[in-house]
């Protein structure tokens, strides 16, 4: 069956393989991912039906390739970076925080290693090449997707305007489950205390552990931003390095409903300094330094090991799945794109996996189900 949805993503998507040029290749898509010839259509079986036709139709189309192949620095500053900034600074589709880690992969990895290489070149041979001397100076696996999807972006946007006739085949590194850190009931409650002292910070580390909000979040937030009447925080921006606001991560707004703990050091941490919520006594944001210093600090005052803003995420997830939050209700709440980010934290299921189980040994319910409902149905 050429179209499927991934059960562990929710996604839809079609596979298929066929013959251009005398070449066999394998073609794929996904209805509704930005920057694909697909991103217009929805995440359903329908959209992946129809993405599946576009490319079968793309496949009846003669193949274009231009007399002059240039080279992967050539093209990639003339035509894939110029269009990737252009359209993210007219119409908001690519962050500042994307554009930025593709510049760092351009420059660091992937210009000293093909910057001077035509890109009819860069075959699969040399992409594995390639990733072995990224694995032979210590990047781990998922820095090497990382980079190595950087440089599948840009030769599939090569393929796109005619100057390859067929995006290399790429082999993905297995990227191992990442251990996470996170604080327990009572390390949460000693890290509170001890920054209660500070006003800014003692209602950013609250909002941190009760709403699992990220740094960039935190930092963006804005009084607008607040309904302490309804006990509501919506997440709709987020603040990049010094100054570049943007949406949140994968471009999507949440609603995060405010324990009362949270109402209380919001209304108690009220100021006339700006529009933000954390800014320093003159009125500019704290730096990305005096964030994590002053949190660095409030860790020693509560005798914990050093952590950062990441771990009080960690630690928000990992208390709402302790006491019995589902992962789907999780996964909303963090603005997850997948449910697959959220798995992480399924073995801190315990308590609610053993009374599901107990369950089995419980009376039997008292409705009853006739034989002949039971044929109907297995008919």
């Amino acid at each position: 069956m050429s179209v499927r949805r991934d059960d562990k993503t929710n996604r839809w998507a079609f596979r298929f393989t066929a013959t251009k040029d005398g070449r066999k290749q394998q073609l794929y898509g996904t209805p509704g991912k930005v920057g694909s010839p697909y991103e217009h259509l929805t995440n359903t079986k329908e959209g992946a039906k129809e993405a599946e036709r576009m490319a079968r139709e793309e496949l009846r189309r003669p193949t274009v390739v231009h007399a002059t192949v240039p080279t992967f620095e050539a093209f990639t500053e003339e035509v894939y970076m110029d269009k990737m900034e252009t359209v993210g600074n007219k119409k908001g589709k690519n962050k500042r925080s994307v554009l930025d880690t593709k510049r760092s992969h351009l420059r660091t990895h992937l210009y000293p290693r093909f910057g001077a290489t035509r890109l009819d070149r860069i075959d699969a041979v040399a992409i594995e090449d390639f990733k072995i001397a990224l694995h032979k100076r210590g990047l781990a696996p998922k820095s090497i997707n990382n980079v190595v999807s950087t440089l599948h972006n840009v030769l599939a946007n090569a393929v796109r305007r005619g100057h390859l006739q067929a995006l290399p085949a790429i082999e993905w590194q297995r990227v191992p489950q990442q251990a996470f850190d996170f604080l327990t009931f009572e390390e949460a409650e000693r890290l509170l205390v001890a920054a209660a002292a500070d006003s800014w910070l003692g209602c950013a580390i609250v909002l941190a552990l009760k709403t699992g909000m990220r740094l960039g979040e935190l930092r963006a937030l804005r009084r607008v931003d607040l309904d302490l009447a309804k006990g509501q925080v919506t997440v709709c921006r987020s603040l990049w390095k010094k100054d570049h606001e943007g949406t949140p991560k994968n471009g999507r707004t949440r609603v995060i409903d405010l324990p009362e703990s949270a109402r209380r050091a919001l209304k108690a941490h009220r100021h006339l300094r700006g529009e933000r919520v954390f800014l320093d006594p003159d009125g500019h944001d704290y730096t990305i330094a005096k964030w994590r210093t002053a949190l660095y600090q409030a860790c020693a005052r509560a005798g914990l090991r050093k952590i950062g803003w990441h771990a009080l995420r960690h630690t928000y997830a990992s208390h709402m799945v302790m006491r019995g939050a589902t992962l789907k209700v999780v996964a909303e709440l963090m603005g997850h794109s997948t449910i697959t980010m959220t798995n992480r934290y399924a073995h801190l299921a315990e308590g609610a996996t053993r009374a599901a189980v107990a369950t089995l040994d419980a009376p039997a319910p008292t409705w009853t189900c006739s034989t002949a409902a039971v044929s109907d149905v297995t008919a």
